[in-house]
């Protein structure tokens, strides 16, 4: 729902304070792994699904992919212990949820349907009259997560509220109740692993004002796997210094397929700009780098901005808008995101002519003075 989706954005402001499979190394029988049954009506037979690790606070590479045949598939795979899974269809949003655990057999059925969709954009399949048989987490996690539709409701009633003072007052006491109930359900679950991910899977960003919600957990949760990727949201380790991974890209200006390793050929330091059309202090911060590449190019300043629009046309009509004259792609299923760890948007990384992060998140003014320092 589009209101879920903007609520728990907005309260994660207010907290700044929301079959036929491929092969893979995981593939495995049971019991060491899972093996993960999909029953769907309402999808063409060749719908390719597929099947990622959830609730890490970041995009994550698909563990395995499988073909609807007769609007059945199956996924088989290595696990390490308890997950959430995420299933969707290839190249489109809108998703399911699954928390299997190894040496589960499970079976996943739904209807699913398109939504009409603005031309150009991304489809949206809405995935109803979800039922998982054969993995006793699937009702736990059901127990355990907040209940969004009566956040919701309450969300819809204040703002039918005419009275500003009245409404303000609601709204007030609307996200004392999201605090709250999220804290409860933290609370609830922080004696294990169910604690970390709960805390992932509802928040739209974690960062440092995250910290409280941390220390509600357990050490046997902290110490999780959900845990361990809580701690690095709220506490990101430092990337100065490190070699970033290298990538390929096609460049929009020509079609030519490049690499970060080439962009960096005889240039002292490159931007990596991941951004998006829609993010304001992206666009905010476009002006500023024109500026600094205007000034430093021929100095052997370059730059790379990678978008996070799923939106082709979204993303060809901010470029257009904006007229950027260095590389540009548009990473739409995330890979490039994922590699980097890209969990908000604008993340910058300043490197150096061996592929080494020497600022990371720098804008404005810092990132002028920096460049200023570097070229001086």
């Amino acid at each position: 729902m589009k209101t879920v989706n903007f609520l728990f954005s907005l309260y994660a402001v207010s907290m700044m304070l929301a079959a036929c499979s491929n092969p893979s190394k995981h593939t495995s029988s049971h019991p060491e792994g899972i093996v993960l049954n999909l029953e769907l009506t309402g999808l063409p037979d060749s719908t390719e699904m597929q099947i990622h690790v959830g609730a890490t606070g970041q995009p994550e590479e698909a563990i395995q992919t499988a073909y609807l045949i007769n609007g059945k598939a199956q996924f088989t795979f290595d696990v390490e212990g308890p997950r959430l899974y995420n299933i969707s269809a290839r190249h489109t949003n809108g998703l399911m949820n699954v928390v299997m655990d190894k040496g589960h057999v499970a079976t996943l059925k739904a209807e699913a349907s398109y939504e009409e969709q603005a031309q150009g954009s991304v489809p949206y399949i809405r995935y109803t009259n979800q039922k998982v048989e054969g993995t006793s987490l699937q009702e736990e996690y059901l127990r355990r997560r907040v209940n969004r539709d009566a956040l919701n409701e309450r969300y819809e009633a204040y703002h039918k509220i005419t009275d500003r003072e009245e409404m303000l007052k609601a709204e007030k006491a609307f996200f004392a109740t999201v605090d709250s109930t999220f804290k409860a359900a933290f609370r609830a679950s922080a004696d294990s692993w169910w604690g970390p991910m709960l805390i992932l899977h509802s928040y739209s960003y974690i960062n440092e004002h995250n910290e409280a919600d941390y220390n509600l957990l357990s050490e046997s949760a902290k110490e999780s796997f959900y845990g361990k990727q809580l701690h690095d949201k709220i506490w990101p380790p430092t990337m100065v210094g490190k070699q970033m991974p290298d990538f390929r890209f096609i460049n929009y200006a020509n079609g030519k397929a490049m690499s970060l390793k080439e962009c960096l050929a005889g240039k002292k330091y490159l931007l990596l700009d991941f951004w998006a059309s829609w993010c304001k202090p992206c666009r905010k911060e476009i002006p500023n780098i024109l500026k600094l590449y205007k000034k430093y190019h021929t100095e052997g300043f370059e730059v790379v901005s990678i978008s996070a629009d799923t939106s082709e046309a979204a993303w060809k009509k901010a470029l257009d808008e904006e007229k950027l004259p260095w590389y540009n792609d548009r990473d739409g299923q995330q890979g490039i995101c994922t590699l980097y760890k890209v969990q908000y948007y604008p993340t910058i990384y300043l490197i150096d002519a061996d592929g080494k992060v020497v600022a990371k998140d720098i804008r404005g003014e810092e990132l002028a003075a920096k460049l200023a320092d570097l070229f001086n």
